[in-house]
């Protein structure tokens, strides 16, 4: 997925741009540079990150910043600037998705397994992020201080990441590695709406630099869940390049003629 300098506007002037040599003009090289990196890369990574798109009724509404460090710049020629993201989601980003049935597409893959009785699934992990931060999937202030409280108390056992792997097969018979635990507590709850907290553990992560902990609750996607479970809508396309190109062009022209009027003095 890319925007570039030499759209259709600016096609002929690049050209007759190459022809007189970029030597002969530093202040059309440093428009051509400024736009493509601050303007365009600057828009389209502002998009990225969550930013209002003027002109658009789409938001990127939980950005986690990996859209926005995807998206790169390349100089191929003084007046030839890439604006790209390296993204694989990118592309369905833009263009959109068609309905995901995940009982069909994530129950068989490489991490899956294979139940006794036959049938493929996939155990899941979902992070839950603790109050105050900005990301998605943020548990209630009341379930944080409840699990931090019953750490603190010993009444709320931390699950761990033991060192070394073990190796199981797939569902398709394919040899994996798969990490071993140590199980503490599970958070159970009978409150309405904290239904999609049942079962979360608090996870020790330590390292020889830090010890953490996160907060993840599993679940199973199994081909003998109900047909209605696991499916992931269709998504439309956000047209966020198409909407990069259109805001920045007028900008982007103007900066090019400004800095081509400035190497042939007229003011």
């Amino acid at each position: 997925m890319e925007v570039s300098t030499t759209n259709e506007r600016l096609g002929s002037l690049v050209t007759s741009l190459e022809a007189v040599g970029h030597n002969q003009l530093p202040a059309t090289v440093q428009a051509f540079n400024a736009a493509s990196k601050t303007v365009i890369m600057g828009t389209w990574k502002s998009y990225a990150l969550g930013a209002p798109i003027a002109g658009s009724p789409f938001k990127i509404k939980h950005a986690t910043g990996a859209y926005a460090r995807s998206i790169k710049h390349q100089v191929r020629g003084p007046f030839d600037h890439l604006v790209y993201s390296d993204s694989p989601y990118a592309g369905a980003i833009e263009d959109g998705s068609a309905e995901i049935d995940m009982k069909q597409t994530h129950t068989k893959g490489p991490k899956s397994r294979r139940a006794k009785a036959g049938h493929g699934y996939l155990i899941v992990p979902f992070r839950w992020n603790v109050p105050g931060g900005v990301k998605a999937n943020i548990m209630p202030d009341q379930v944080y201080a409840q699990i931090r409280a019953g750490i603190r108390n010993d009444r709320f056992q931390v699950s761990k990441v033991l060192d070394g792997r073990v190796v199981e097969p797939n569902y398709s018979g394919e040899l994996v590695p798969r990490h071993t635990y140590q199980w503490g507590s599970r958070f159970k709850s009978t409150l309405p709406g904290e239904e999609n907290l049942q079962g979360l553990v608090a996870m020790e992560n330590t390292t020889a630099a830090q010890a953490r902990t996160s907060y993840v609750t599993f679940r199973i996607i199994s081909e003998r869940s109900p047909a209605h479970k696991w499916v992931r809508p269709a998504q439309p396309g956000m047209r966020i390049v198409e909407s990069v190109a259109r805001n920045t062009q007028p900008i982007v022209e103007e900066m090019i003629t400004d800095g081509l009027m400035k190497d042939l003095g007229v003011s």
